[in-house]
């Protein structure tokens, strides 16, 4: 969502991170009951004075009706928490709505630091899936890293929460983080919805199936860079993510030359070849036919009237067909790439053709950070 203020929910992120200490050790949630803590969740609820007796009433019975319809134990502490914090549900509202989103940011990660744990708890579990839905993946992280740390006996959100963390992580390039923990999610919640475990066995094959360097790692780096800068996010990861995209651009197209290259001299060994046998037979049928009475060759056999076979590979034609061979190797990378980075790839295909043909200044250099780093 292009609307929310970069700089200014960098700053909040920010003073969460480094204000807090520092990225959170994960605790070990599996053992936590979620009964245990829903029980703990009411106590403090019914013993909670900083609240008048109304709202309090209030959350009570937002919690009981949600019992009675047999809504999970998680929503029915999100609905008490709501009806007990009215500020807390307005903040729910203004972050889902595209011209307050900021607002509403801002108004949960304040909440995210109450004295109320439980509170702190759900605010920082709304603000992760806000940030999560908008893409905003390396922001949401630090929030479920908090779900899993120092809140993590204050919800009972944990498989969600683990879903989430995996997915963000593989969304920012993080393979080996990711793969633990949708690994970890798929065998400690085998009764989680299909919906999310479809999408993280998906999303692990996916990660497991890529090879470092292959296009589509390539495609994934691309992904990424195009979306940090859809928020207008050019720092020095984006940066560091776009340079390895053209590192990794020069060498599958050098390994591709490369083929082509073993290909060419492959085809000119075996013409060769061929071609050598063809003279062979030609002299031995002009030794024994071409014989003129005084034993000298005849004329238009002379040696030096053979065409020089070994020249071809050289023609104009040769180097069509060779171009038409890069092309058919290289064509299948543009169709991988994100619409925004074609024009970075055609660029580069430019760049090389103006090589071949003799350019002065065509040497195969890809374009220059510059071009892509643009909003």
């Amino acid at each position: 969502m292009r609307s929310i203020n970069h700089h200014l929910l960098t700053l909040l992120l920010a003073a969460l991170v480094f204000g807090g200490g520092g990225t959170l050790r994960a605790q070990d949630v599996g053992e936590v009951d979620e009964g245990v803590v829903f029980e703990k969740f009411l106590d403090g609820l019914k013993s909670n004075e900083s609240v008048d007796e109304t709202r309090q009433q209030a959350a009570l019975s937002a919690v009981a009706e949600a019992q009675v319809n047999d809504a999970p134990l998680a929503v029915a502490m999100a609905l008490g928490l709501q009806a007990l914090y009215p500020d807390f549900e307005e903040a729910i509202t203004l972050a889902n709505r595209e011209e307050s989103n900021i607002e509403g940011l801002r108004e949960l990660y304040t909440l995210s630091r109450s004295k109320d744990r439980f509170l702190a708890a759900e605010a920082a579990y709304v603000m992760a899936r806000t940030l999560f839905a908008q893409q905003r993946y390396e922001e949401c992280l630090p929030f479920l890293e908090r779900l899993r740390g120092d809140l993590a006996d204050k919800t009972i959100r944990h498989g969600d929460v683990l879903y989430h963390q995996g997915m963000a992580l593989a969304n920012s390039l993080d393979k080996e983080s990711a793969i633990a923990l949708l690994a970890q999610y798929l065998e400690d919640y085998p009764d989680a919805s299909d919906r999310l475990r479809l999408s993280a066995q998906a999303t692990l094959d996916g990660i497991i199936g890529v090879l470092d360097g292959s296009v589509d790692d390539i495609a994934d780096h691309m992904d990424f860079s195009q979306r940090r800068l859809s928020f207008e996010d050019s720092g020095e990861k984006t940066q560091e993510v776009q340079g390895k995209i053209v590192a990794m651009l020069d060498k599958i197209i050098k390994d591709a030359e490369e083929q082509q290259q073993q290909q060419q001299q492959q085809q000119q060994q075996q013409g060769g070849q061929g071609q050598g046998q063809g003279q062979q037979q030609q002299q031995q049928q002009g030794s024994g036919e071409g014989q003129t009475a005084g034993g000298n060759a005849s004329p238009q056999n002379d040696p030096k009237n053979l065409r020089n076979l070994s020249g071809a590979a050289k023609s104009e034609w040769d180097d069509l067909r060779q171009r038409a061979r890069e092309t058919d190797a290289l064509s299948g990378l543009k169709s991988k790439y994100p619409p925004r980075y074609r024009e970075l790839v055609e660029q580069y295909f430019r760049d090389l053709q103006q090589g071949e043909d003799g350019d002065p200044e065509g040497d195969a250099t890809p374009p220059s950070n510059n071009s892509d780093t643009t909003p």
